[in-house]
């Protein structure tokens, strides 16, 4: 099952806990540190900074150093998906954010992933924990209308809920196992955008 979400900001978090010739570890690198600042600073509160992680890859995505298979999977390169699954149910999503740059490797900051103007000049940001994702597209100039994800369901998937603006992925009890919190969108003051 696809569906679209248009959104500016998409945040994924778990009720329980491509091959793209990157090889090894994901390079930290000065440029992703000062980055990493930038993205910090623009999103004041509303992001803090990571535990310094180390990201390599498992299979056809990228892990935090010493994670087990079932944490999720952040993209290789931009255009890929990212993967989230609930262990209790074997429900999966993948998500994609369309129009990504599939030429876009990442670098490694403060617990994040960055994929330099990676998105229509913006970067796309990741940060993974052991029960979720969130991403984040940090924009310089002024956004585009629009931002779409490509969301791909398992067939765990049993149904969709949408409640106060969360969308919950049900299982075949009717039991959200996994939700996509509602997107946020903050201008440089820091203040949240209507």
């Amino acid at each position: 099952m696809r569906l679209r979400v248009l959104a500016a900001l998409l945040s994924l978090a778990l009720t329980s806990a491509c091959h793209s010739g990157l090889d090894g570890e994901v390079p930290e690198t000065p440029f992703a540190t000062q980055r990493a600042r930038q993205l910090l600073a623009a999103a004041g509160p509303a992001l803090e900074p990571g535990l310094p992680t180390r990201f390599s890859r498992q299979g056809d995505f990228l892990r935090r150093v010493g994670a087990e298979t079932n944490e999720p999977g952040l993209p290789a390169h931009a255009a890929r998906p990212f993967t989230v699954k609930d262990d209790r149910s074997g429900l999966s999503l993948r998500a994609r954010l369309l129009g990504a740059d599939g030429a876009v490797q990442p670098q490694a900051a403060q617990g994040l992933l960055v994929y330099p103007a990676a998105f229509q000049g913006a970067d796309l940001w990741f940060r993974a924990t052991a029960t979720g994702v969130e991403d984040y597209l940090l924009f310089e100039r002024a956004q585009p209308t629009e931002v779409s994800y490509e969301l791909e369901l398992s067939d765990e998937v049993a149904g969709l809920r949408l409640v106060e603006n969360t969308l919950e992925l049900l299982d075949a009890h009717a039991d959200p196992r996994l939700r996509l919190a509602a997107p946020r969108l903050f201008s440089a003051g820091h203040a949240p955008v209507p």
